[in-house]
């Protein structure tokens, strides 16, 4: 099986992307552009952020909470790239972002969550980084995955530590049936372990 850089949707800091609603709500009530580029653009969304209590704000001379969220919300595509202001870049809502800040129920928001991430695809450059645009789609991955493992074991489930093992570490260019079978005998494996804690660090350090 061919191993690959570990891809991600997000970061950290956004964590679940159902928390971008607040944030995305807002900005839609403001217009466009929403904020700029730039210390200053990361610094305003910084604010906004602690102000809607999305995040605790510390002391952080980077602003780095307001530039991973908008980097989350481009990514998402429910922010865009707007003509400069001033000669810095602008960041506007999307109509996606549009859809999304409409919706109230939580059926609504997921739908729009669940439509912005299967729009989202990656491409592998030289240095084995993902960048947003490509052949990749990580959504079509994770299902094609959980597929063939229902067809080998009944359950599609997968373990957070099975994800991060066998499925964020892969991509298109290997067979999903392989992944899935892979799992398979990663659970025998551990089944069979004397000390289930330490098989899983092992397992992960790989």
């Amino acid at each position: 099986m061919q191993y690959v850089k570990p891809w991600q949707l997000g970061n950290t800091t956004v964590r679940s992307g159902l928390r971008t609603h607040g944030l995305i709500t807002e900005m839609a009530k403001i217009g466009a552009p929403v904020i700029v580029g730039g210390d200053h653009g990361d610094i305003v969304l910084r604010d906004l952020l602690g102000t809607l209590q999305l995040v605790t704000l510390g002391e952080d001379d980077t602003n780095s909470a307001g530039r991973k969220w908008r980097h989350a919300c481009v990514r998402l595509g429910f922010l865009y790239r707007d003509p400069p202001v001033a000669g810095q870049k602008a960041y506007a809502i999307t109509p996606s972002g549009v859809a999304f800040a409409a919706a109230s129920s939580l059926a609504a928001k997921q739908e729009c969550f669940l439509r912005a991430v299967a729009c989202i695809t990656f491409s592998r450059g030289a240095q084995g980084a993902y960048k947003q645009g490509g052949a990749f789609s990580p959504l079509k991955h994770v299902l094609d995955t959980m597929f063939e493992l229902r067809n080998l074991t009944g359950p599609s489930r997968l373990s957070l530590d099975e994800f991060k093992i066998f499925v964020q570490t892969t991509d298109h260019s290997t067979e999903p049936q392989e992944i899935a079978q892979a799992i398979v005998d990663h659970r025998k494996s551990r089944a069979g372990s004397k000390n289930k804690k330490s098989f899983d660090e092992s397992a992960l350090r790989r």
